[in-house]
């Protein structure tokens, strides 16, 4: 979410444990909360290196499939799209 006002900007993120916040007021800008991409998602991409790991290992099924990965990469190129368009 983001909330403009006249005299400062807001950018709040949600349902996350520690919400990405950017304030941004008198031409000074803040950031608190998850900063970049490793912080919010580093867990989750450990878990999943870790599980294609052991697939590789064990020659097992991955954890995802190719059908996951170009779902993946079609919503990246709508949301690049999107923020092109605005």
């Amino acid at each position: 979410m983001t909330i403009v006002g006249s005299k400062a900007t807001l950018d709040v993120g949600r349902a996350i444990p520690r919400l990405p916040l950017t304030l941004e007021s008198d031409g000074r800008r803040s950031v608190a909360g998850q900063v970049d991409f490793f912080e919010r998602f580093g867990d989750a991409f450990l878990h999943e290196a870790h599980a294609f790991v052991e697939a590789v290992r064990n020659g097992g099924p991955t954890p995802l499939s190719l059908e996951d990965a170009r779902e993946a990469t079609r919503l990246a190129c709508a949301m690049r799209a999107a923020l092109k368009v605005g």
